[in-house]
């Protein structure tokens, strides 16, 4: 199927959110650490996998004070990436080869994110009640690595949840409403109240409209053309998505001592406007 206007704003949305976050709380550090040797059925079978205790990697060098390694030391000698057989995977903290043994010492520097950021179809509701085991999931491996089905926390989760045209101007044009929603599940009261508070001024702010293939990670998580800036976004699409409305929201304590006590859970919901012509 041809990609729609959802499918584009869905990659709008979040590559703004990504760097709107960042850029306003700096939630990244510097990070050297081990890659583990595992088996991913999933990867073509000439090609070895290594998983850090890590999960998302930072990619975007628009943002101040990232490292984004270029490649990784193997058995002490340093080894530069290559898309074709030496392959980061940011979205999932691995390394991918085709050239190296399985008990080979890969190690490297590169930044992380404080808090894992997701696409996800499924409800808020679904979201907060499946949390144990999101977090069964992130305690079981938080010595080894992490598996690219796995999901980490702290995290927030984004989707998109209904749209709405509006009749807007004679010929044709509609104000296309659509409501977007991000789940934050925080480690802490602070963390919560700082990701909320950004988003809460985030209102009136233009988000770039953007198509699929400016999306910067390819299938295997690593970056398409070895770099990424946000600004380059900025500066090529004029056609902005106009950011109508936001609202935050907590789960009390009350109803949180129900579900985990250890974990601050927050709402944000936005009101995302575009003028166009249906195509």
């Amino acid at each position: 199927m041809k990609p729609q206007f959802q499918h584009k704003l869905a990659t709008s949305f979040m590559l703004w959110f990504e760097n709107f976050l960042f850029k306003k709380s700096e939630a990244y550090s510097i990070q050297t650490g081990k890659f583990f040797h595992y088996v991913d059925d999933r990867t073509p079978a000439l090609f070895e996998t290594y998983g850090s205790s890590f999960k998302q990697m930072m990619y975007d060098s628009s943002l101040s004070n990232v490292y984004i390694p270029t490649g990784l030391y193997i058995n002490n000698n340093f080894i530069e990436f290559n898309n074709s057989n030496k392959i980061f995977d940011f979205e999932n903290g691995r390394f991918i080869s085709d050239q190296y043994a399985t008990g080979a010492l890969i190690t490297g520097s590169f930044t992380i994110k404080d808090i894992n950021i997701y696409y996800t179809n499924d409800t808020e509701e679904k979201i907060v009640i499946n949390v144990q085991e999101k977090i069964n999931q992130s305690v079981a491996n938080k010595h080894e690595f992490y598996s690219p089905i796995e999901q980490k926390l702290p995290a927030i989760y984004l989707s998109n949840e209904t749209m709405k045209n509006v009749p807007f101007a004679f010929g044709g044009m509609n104000e296309t409403v659509t409501k977007a929603k991000a789940v934050v599940l925080a480690n802490s009261s602070y963390d919560l109240d700082c990701i909320l508070s950004i988003f809460g001024d985030s209102y009136t702010e233009n988000i770039p409209f953007c198509d699929l293939q400016s999306h910067p990670l390819n299938e295997m998580g690593n970056l398409k053309t070895g770099y990424y800036s946000y600004n380059d976004i900025k500066n090529k699409y004029l056609e902005k998505i106009f950011v109508k409305d936001v609202n935050t929201s907590k789960l009390t304590d009350r109803v949180k001592q129900n579900l985990l006590k250890d974990l601050y859970i927050g709402f944000i919901d936005f009101d995302l406007s575009s003028y166009r012509y249906r195509s």
